[in-house]
């Protein structure tokens, strides 16, 4: 479960972090200057640990349900 995990994290941290980083970033400096696209960027990381933050509330519920649907017989 933990190696799954950490792959469908590393997934979505390239598809969403990687991919479209600089696509952003372009767009941002196109549309303000270099300057304040670079200056912005970094509240998408405060987004980023906010949703994670929201994410881990879930975590303690999700593992209790798991380990009630595993003990109960097929």
């Amino acid at each position: 479960m933990r190696s799954t995990g950490a792959s469908v994290l590393s997934l979505f941290q390239n598809l969403f972090g990687l991919a479209a980083g600089p696509f952003i970033a372009g767009t941002l400096s196109d549309a303000m200057g270099l300057q304040n696209a670079l200056a912005i960027m970094p509240v998408f990381g405060v987004f980023a640990a906010l949703a994670f933050i929201k994410a881990s509330g879930s975590y303690e519920p999700d593992m209790q349900a798991i380990h009630q649907a595993a003990a109960v017989p097929a």
